[in-house]
């Protein structure tokens, strides 16, 4: 009975706004690493996607409001569970195919040094599976807000958000202009906390936010887009789009708070609540499966020739949202 009730006020609370942005946001960063070509890809996977990993993340945050360290430490355990199954399944692909191709010594020396926790861990950066620093950077968010959460110094911690996003702005200008590896702009404190900080404020006023004309915050998501692509197609020497991405991601949250709690499309609902974090994971496996198998040792299919190049991330999209709902199955029925 007392799961039962528990069940029926999650359902109440349930808030299909935000789902259905996670539902837009897990086929987008689809989008950011299966490209499309030309300019589309340019543009889509570059610029007009990249709302969707800060919309995880802002999420998170706006749940995590009033949680005692009781839920901050079960979501945290839950999130490590899953890294789990993650890792295996990416680890246990990767020597396969590295077997079959007779290189599996060679590449696990290179993928398993003695540098190799202190990768995972302050870059969180697992270069054979990428997803998966989110999970790494969302871990180290949960347990050190577990412990602001336990002393209570939340109200505190958002002092910093500001100066989190600043940092995060200047470090990604400077490796992005400088053609730095991506790992150096990923961490915790850039990629995670900010964004979560930010759920958690929002969340916290949302009652001033939500008095913002839609016009406004519609005004910013552009202006930010707009920033986002000039360094993209004008050659400046300083690439400052993250600049832009970072306002209009905040805009796009701020506006599906605003906008009244309603289902707008049941598909994309469900995909969000079910479905975007097992595809956020997943997409880069399927992906790399589906290339194993359409590749000359198998089907001899050029999956980027003429038209396959346009089919090919729709059909990685298809795909992961089937292993998606695979594992889904699998969950509710064990």
């Amino acid at each position: 009975m007392e799961n039962s009730t528990a069940q029926l006020g999650q359902v109440a609370k349930r808030n299909e706004v935000l789902n259905l942005l996670k539902g837009l946001a897990c086929i987008a960063v689809v989008f950011i690493h299966i490209k499309f070509p030309g300019a589309v890809g340019i543009i889509l996977g570059s610029s007009l996607t990249h709302f969707a990993v800060p919309s995880f993340l802002m999420i998170a945050g706006y749940f995590a409001f009033e949680k005692d360290e009781t839920v901050i430490k079960r979501r945290l355990i839950k999130i490590l569970k899953i890294f789990a199954f993650g890792y295996l399944c990416f680890l246990g692909y990767n020597v396969f195919v590295q077997i079959l191709r007779g290189f599996a010594i060679e590449w696990l020396s290179l993928n398993f040094k003695y540098t190799t926790p202190i990768k995972y861990a302050v870059f969180c950066t697992i270069d054979f599976a990428i997803p998966l620093w989110y999970l790494i950077a969302m871990a180290e968010t949960y347990i050190v807000w577990y412990f602001i959460v336990k002393h209570k110094k939340e109200n505190k911690a958002l002092y910093v958000m500001p100066l989190l996003f600043l940092f995060k702005m200047v470090l990604t200008v400077y490796c992005e202009t400088n053609h730095l590896p991506w790992m150096y702009k990923i961490n915790f404190l850039t990629g995670a906390m900010p964004y979560f900080l930010f759920g958690y404020y929002l969340h916290s006023k949302e009652t001033f936010f939500k008095s913002f004309r839609y016009s406004s915050v519609l005004l910013v998501i552009i202006a930010g887009i707009l920033i986002s692509m000039i360094s993209l197609f004008c050659g400046f020497h300083i690439k400052f789009s993250c600049i832009g991405i970072v306002f209009y991601s905040l805009a796009i949250f701020s506006l599906a708070i605003k906008i009244p709690k309603k289902s707008y499309c049941r598909p994309l609902e469900y995909i969000g609540d079910k479905l975007s974090l097992n595809v956020y994971i997943f997409h880069m496996l399927i992906a790399s499966v589906l290339s194993t198998v359409c590749s000359k040792y198998l089907l001899n299919i050029d999956l980027s020739a003429g038209l396959l190049n346009w089919i090919r991330p729709i059909l990685v999209v298809i795909l992961t949202l089937v292993w998606a709902q695979v594992l889904e199955k699998v969950k509710i029925r064990f």
